[in-house]
């Protein structure tokens, strides 16, 4: 459980799910109210405003991420975390509200829908990513 007061990412704890981990983050002290339930591994945060808010529930198969609220603004430098590394952490979040609870996404920009199989979704995700020069190109 941390209680972060100061300036914080707004997806600081989005790379620590995975299966079998219960991980919440939150605004306000509601998000520890689950944990009295919760039976295993947890990492709850209570971040400033401004933050994401999403919980990820392990099941058998894998778990189901819930992201509430997403920040209004763009992130800022904190730190040595740059702008462009926090806003990484809230798309990883927006792949995995898709990705992990087995809907069925629009593709970023693509318009077509992404496949429905979490793999495969972050497979054309890390493709779409890619900068690979195609033949002839430099």
């Amino acid at each position: 459980m941390l209680l972060v007061r100061k300036p914080a990412p707004p997806a600081a704890l989005a790379r620590l799910v995975a299966p079998g981990t219960y991980v919440a983050q939150g605004t306000d002290g509601a998000v520890l109210d689950a944990l009295r339930d919760i039976r295993g591994p947890a990492v709850v945060a209570v971040l400033p405003a401004g933050a994401a808010e999403f919980t990820f529930r392990p099941t058998d198969g894998g778990g189901e991420l819930d992201l509430a609220s997403r920040p209004e603004s763009g992130p800022r430098a904190i730190g040595l975390l740059s702008a462009t590394r926090q806003e990484m952490d809230l798309r990883l979040l927006d792949l995995l509200d898709g990705a992990v609870a087995g809907r069925v996404v629009t593709a970023a920009g693509g318009g077509a829908e992404a496949p429905a199989d979490p793999a495969d979704k972050l497979a054309a995700w890390l493709l779409r990513q890619a900068t690979i020069p195609g033949p002839g190109e430099a």
